[in-house]
């Protein structure tokens, strides 16, 4: 996303919120906002396998600062597809779309609609309603020489494990929302990705890694 002036000229200010190896759809209609400080985007991760698709919630300011993340999925046992949101008049937002059982037929989708307010978005996912919300959107799962890790938590130190329990390899994110690693030197498997930021809040995510 590239922020245009008063004068509708582009400017030199950015956001990289998709990553690539990627489908992430959406983002010219799935974006919205009622107040500068209370921007919103999200997009469907198409990209996953079934039983794993979810979608990217962001929110920002006018200066482009990413204020919260969140990756909302329904484990392995629910499928989300986004189609629309709408910011709301009282600081938050709507998102509608349509769910299934992972093991149900493709024509078997339900609609939903979920609302968030800012809290939902930039208190970390430890004291949110959803046990399957998480602070971080990890692409792509499964992957290959490059793992790219998106979040809003600050100082975050990223520890991978193999299917052993032995550290396989150690991170420090960047303090940009977008981080790319390198995993090149992994032998193909299952890793846990374990997540800890400056506050102490510690995510497990498993993510997969194949040729």
């Amino acid at each position: 996303m590239i922020k245009i002036n008063e004068n509708l000229e582009l400017t030199d200010e950015y956001i990289t919120v998709g990553f690539p190896q990627t489908r992430d759809y959406g983002f010219s209609y799935n974006m919205d906002w009622k107040t500068k400080d209370k921007m919103y985007v999200a997009t469907l991760d198409a990209y996953a396998l079934p039983g794993q698709f979810r979608y990217f919630i962001a929110m920002f300011n006018e200066n482009l600062e990413v204020l919260g993340t969140k990756t909302i999925s329904g484990g392995n046992n629910i499928d989300y597809s986004l189609s629309k949101m709408c910011a709301t008049t009282d600081g938050g937002v709507i998102y509608a779309g349509a769910s299934k059982s992972s093991g149900s037929p493709d024509y078997d989708w339900d609609p939903f609609v979920h609302k968030f307010m800012p809290g939902d978005i930039v208190q970390v996912a430890e004291k949110t309603a959803s046990p399957f919300d998480s602070d971080y959107w990890v692409y792509p799962n499964p992957g290959q020489g490059t793992l790219s890790i998106f979040t809003a938590r600050k100082g975050v130190s990223v520890n991978i494990y193999g299917q052993n329990g032995l550290l396989a390899s150690k991170h420090t994110l960047k303090e940009s929302p977008l981080n790319t690693l390198d995993t090149s030197q992994l032998p193909n498997g299952l890793y846990i990705l374990r997540c800890t930021d400056n506050e102490g809040y510690t995510e497990n995510i498993k993510w997969i890694k194949k040729d």
